[in-house]
């Protein structure tokens, strides 16, 4: 309803690639374009819809989002998503939940994450103007990681618990510059 450039629309998807229902809002007239959404997904297939078995997936969850603009300079968004049950990226989920703001090149974000290969909470700030050299303040915990989950190496098996709470900039260990501390508590590699 609505009209072009001021439109809702409202949606209920089934197909082989799995079924979302929800709704979407979107005003053009404003500077940056004001949007909105909620979306429930189930058995989302993001591999079979751009054709990349890599990409196989099983997702169930829920997504919403109201903010203005796309691009990354402009964008002021808020992110919450739930996820049960969902496989991705060769990964089982058993649940993640969060919230992730995006400001500008800044990314606020508050997230959970249980699978049987771990259990995380992060909560910080990453700066991506710079998307080889990200700068970011993030704190939180891991619970029962086993490295060998992603890694495919059996050698790897593993059980680390730590805290961390890492100030810093840059991706690729020959270029980190920052504080990186890690509390390791019972463990085993």
């Amino acid at each position: 309803k609505g009209e072009p450039l001021d439109f809702e629309t409202t949606f209920d998807v089934r197909s082989t690639v799995g079924n979302a229902k929800g709704f979407f809002n979107m005003n053009l007239k404003t500077p940056n374009f004001d949007y909105s959404t909620a979306v429930d997904i189930s058995n989302g297939n993001i591999g079979k819809v751009i054709k990349d078995p890599k990409l196989e997936s099983d997702i169930n969850g829920r997504f919403e989002a109201k903010g203005s603009g796309f691009d990354l300079a402009v964008i002021n968004t808020s992110l919450k998503y739930e996820l049960n049950n969902t496989k991705m990226f060769d990964q089982r989920i058993d649940k993640s939940a969060g919230v992730i703001n995006l400001r500008g090149y800044n990314i606020e974000a508050d997230v959970s994450y249980a699978s049987g290969k771990m259990d995380a909470d992060v909560k910080g700030n990453i700066n991506v103007r710079d998307f080889s050299n990200p700068v970011y303040s993030l704190k939180g915990q891991v619970k029962n990681l086993d490295v060998s989950a992603f890694t495919k190496n059996a050698g790897d098996k593993s059980s680390l618990t730590f805290a961390f709470d890492v100030n810093g900039k840059g991706m690729s260990p020959e270029g980190l510059e920052g504080s990186y501390d890690i509390n390791l508590a019972n463990s085993y590699y």
